[in-house]
């Protein structure tokens, strides 16, 4: 009787398990839900890249900021931005009454200095003065001499003229300000061609030097023109990495300093693994793709992307030829949901 009793309750025991296993099962597939529709491209060889485009800024070749050698108050300016100036023209003009005060004095000075050079050279002419007085009077003239023609020198300063021909790009000066050295009143820039100033990547340094033709893209890299490798500077920026490359531009070429113009070095041609940019997925720093396997799942993976292309991005590392992944992953998407593909 108890023997009997034993199996009758292991056996509702393995049936209630059994019937658990199944509910639980049932239950995980109702969770999942049914698969996300997902479209699928398969990763594949694109050809590289003939060019890398490196970002610059159009400068001009020669561009000085006008400033004052001495403080004084702004009296009369004769130019405005735009103005195109010869070089010696006037620029500004500062007040002079203080200026011409000490060049009075400094003349005055002179005068009397000189009258008292005169007299003690014909008494020691005469042997009534020692020369040590006639060599005191002939410094204090020479003295005397050297600081009239630095106060001229200072009122020469009260005009400023254009060191160079050009045209005024910047103007900070008015009527009345008080012009004091260090703070420029205009900046010059010259008409020759202009430059671009571009930052050379470690990577291609070699692949670039003086005297080289190359091409620019300007105007949104809807026009294209030719320059000339002018000058590469020797080191490094320590914080870009980069080597400063100064490219001449022909004359005639329609740009303005300021412009942004992109340089185009020359790049490898081989082929690479090259997904559509839709395909990408960001997460903070990380970079990863939606891998299909062939249980219809979306593994998501990380990989390491190279050089951009028009709509596609280069893959180094995380796919190979002929993964398929999913092309614009849809909001929600996971790893390892069930996902099936639709047209």
């Amino acid at each position: 009787m108890k023997t009997g009793s034993l199996l009758i309750i292991t056996g509702l025991s393995v049936l209630a398990i059994t019937g658990c296993q199944r509910s639980d099962a049932n239950t995980q597939t109702a969770a999942e839900g049914p698969p996300k529709p997902v479209v699928i491209t398969v990763a594949g060889k694109s050809p590289g890249s003939q060019f890398v485009e490196q970002m610059g800024t159009v400068t001009a070749r020669q561009r000085a900021g006008i400033e004052t050698k001495i403080q004084a108050q702004v009296q009369r300016i004769s130019v405005a931005l735009g103005t195109h100036v010869r070089k010696g023209d006037l620029l500004v003009e500062l007040h002079t009454r203080d200026l011409r005060a000490h060049v009075d004095q400094a003349q005055a000075v002179l005068q009397q200095v000189s009258q008292d050079y005169a007299r003690y050279k014909r008494l020691f002419e005469q042997g009534a003065v020692t020369q040590q007085d006639y060599e005191a009077a002939k410094m204090q003239q020479s003295v005397a001499e050297a600081a009239l023609a630095e106060t001229q020198a200072m009122l020469s300063y009260a005009q400023i003229t254009a060191p160079f021909a050009g045209t005024i790009t910047e103007k900070s000066a008015n009527v009345g300000d008080l012009a004091v050295p260090g703070r420029p009143l205009f900046v010059l820039e010259d008409d020759a061609p202009r430059q671009l100033v571009v930052g050379i990547p470690e990577t291609y340094r070699l692949a670039i030097n003086p005297g080289d033709s190359v091409p620019v893209a300007i105007a949104g890299g809807v026009a294209q023109i030719t320059g000339v490798v002018g000058e590469i500077s020797p080191s490094a920026d320590p914080a870009s990495r980069t080597f400063t490359a100064k490219i001449d531009l022909p004359a005639g070429a329609n740009v303005r300093p300021g412009q942004i113009a992109r340089l185009m070095l020359k790049a490898g041609g081989s082929e690479s693994v090259a997904i559509p940019l839709t395909a990408l997925v960001h997460r903070g720093q990380l970079e990863l793709v939606f891998v299909a396997t062939p249980e219809s799942r979306a593994n998501l993976r990380l990989v390491r992307t190279g050089r951009l292309y028009p709509n596609k991005v280069e893959i180094l590392a995380g796919l190979n030829d002929g993964d398929r992944i999913v092309n614009t992953p849809p909001a929600g998407l996971a790893d390892g949901d069930r996902i099936e593909e639709r047209p």
